[in-house]
């Protein structure tokens, strides 16, 4: 018994020896402390599919409704589709005949590429984008068209879908997530797409079915955020609630607003036994200009409500939360350029470049753009249109310049310099170096047929000629 109770004591011992130590590691960090300023934090420690799938259809649901009904988050999202895709990512063909170039051409630039018909290739690119930000993620599918045969195109087009398509029905928690099927290694199979959209209203037939579309001819476009991730979220995930208290708040001040403008007059007799009936009933509601005569022995007494502070000032803290969880300029969003000077305008436009540049990079072209190129050549090979598959290059859309007197020579010193190439240049302002080449050729042999001496193909004469060198 003894040498029990001695193991126990020091059994006993060593493990508040190493609470000890434990709570003098959390010490060091104030964030790891149980203190006061921590009671209620609530942190699961989840892995990166967990914690979406127990959230995903709740956060995809209500920021739909937000960007419906909500005008700033229709604004943010706006930003961000406007500027991430604008005018379209341009994919070109490096090195290729005219004629593949020209049949590449007509295919993106009309609605022959698009399965439903309605856009072209980037209009594709901004359904995506906005699908994206909306709802955490954006299923592509190719479909085979072999009627683009007749008219000389590569026989492919694009069915942009939404996330829901997927049959989330099958999930398994292992080798089936979020409707994507997966081998032992993790990699992926394909997808579990149902038959029809499981929102549309109506009587739909084949609502509960699926078929597993191999990975190959699918493309699921999302920010991925954590290593091993499956699904994306809706960009406007952390400003859900700064948003739904926005829309109280501005509903409850124009509720104030409208009570103090309806002047009303409230006549009352002060004879409890009077027998004018003349008086109604005790009126409910407040209508602008009404004049209401009460029954006799009855009053109205107005409450007068706290105040609740400057509405505005509210708003825009609340609005700098909701830029900042979107990730755009707040003036971009509210429009709000009182307190922005050049300077700080700038620093934010470039900071927001940044994080365009990625989107565009790092999730659109890898993600979309790069696929489908393939796709199209694996088309146009299976068409005997092309031998081999091609190289491409992507131009996202161009910026805008602030201070066009200032940028541009910027630019041609840099050139100048060795800094940059032309070809660098006209893709950072979205231009295709061959196309743009191609055209001042045209142009310049256009003049010249015509007899015009025009200044951008004359050299500078301002620009002193290199010297002679010396005679040996």
């Amino acid at each position: 018994m003894g040498k029990r109770r001695n193991r126990k004591a020091t059994t006993e011992a060593l493990q508040h020896i190493q609470i000890h130590r434990l709570s003098r590691q959390l010490a060091r960090y104030e964030g790891a402390q149980d203190s006061r300023r921590t009671a209620g934090w609530y942190t699961p420690l989840g892995g990166p599919n967990s914690d979406i799938k127990a959230a995903w259809r709740a956060l995809v649901r209500r920021h739909q409704d937000l960007v419906d009904n909500e005008p700033w988050a229709k604004k943010a999202i706006g930003v961000t589709q406007n500027n991430w895709i604008g005018d379209g990512i341009i994919s070109s063909p490096i090195a290729s005949t005219k004629r593949y170039a020209g049949m590449w051409e007509d295919w993106s630039s009309g609605t022959d590429c698009d399965f439903y018909g309605r856009s072209n290739l980037w209009g594709l690119q901004s359904q995506v984008a906005r699908t994206t930000a909306v709802r955490g993620a954006c299923l592509i599918r190719r479909r085979v068209a072999p009627e683009l045969l007749e008219r000389g195109l590569a026989p492919v087009q694009i069915q942009v879908l939404e996330p829901d398509w997927l049959d989330f029905e099958k999930d398994d928690g292992n080798l089936i997530q979020f409707g994507q099927q997966f081998d032992e290694e993790g990699r992926l199979q394909g997808y579990w797409i149902r038959t029809s959209h499981p929102g549309e209203s109506g009587v739909i037939p084949n609502l509960g079915r699926s078929e597993l579309v191999p990975a190959k001819d699918c493309l699921l476009h999302f920010e991925t955020l954590r290593p091993g991730q499956r699904m994306g979220v809706p960009f406007g995930a952390a400003a859900l609630l700064p948003l739904r208290d926005i829309g109280d708040i501005r509903t409850a001040q124009l509720m104030k607003d409208k009570i103090a403008a309806s002047f009303c007059a409230f006549v009352t007799d002060s004879d409890p036994e009077s027998t004018d009936l003349s008086g109604g009933e005790i009126i409910d509601s407040l209508r602008p200009g009404a004049v209401e005569i009460l029954p006799p022995g009855k009053s109205i007494q107005m409450a007068v409500p706290p105040g609740s502070g400057d509405f505005v000032p509210t708003e825009r803290q609340y609005l700098y939360s909701v830029a900042a969880a979107y990730e755009i300029p707040f003036w971009s969003m509210t429009g709000i350029l009182s307190d922005v000077n050049f300077s700080s305008m700038r620093g934010d436009w470039l900071e927001f470049n940044r994080r365009l540049s990625h989107l565009r990079w790092n999730v659109t072209i890898p993600q979309l753009c790069a696929p489908i190129c393939r796709w199209h050549d694996e088309a146009a090979q299976m068409a005997a249109m092309l031998r081999g598959p091609m190289r491409w290059t992507h131009t996202p859309p161009r910026r805008e310049m602030i201070q066009p007197k200032e940028e541009i020579p910027a630019l041609i010193e840099a050139m100048q310099a060795g800094m940059m190439s032309l070809q660098e240049v006209q893709r950072s302002y979205g231009w295709v170096p061959r196309q743009v080449m191609e055209e001042l050729a045209a142009d310049k042999r256009m003049a010249e047929e015509l007899g015009l001496n025009l200044s951008v193909f004359l050299p500078d004469a301002a620009t002193p000629a290199p010297p002679t060198p010396p005679d040996p």
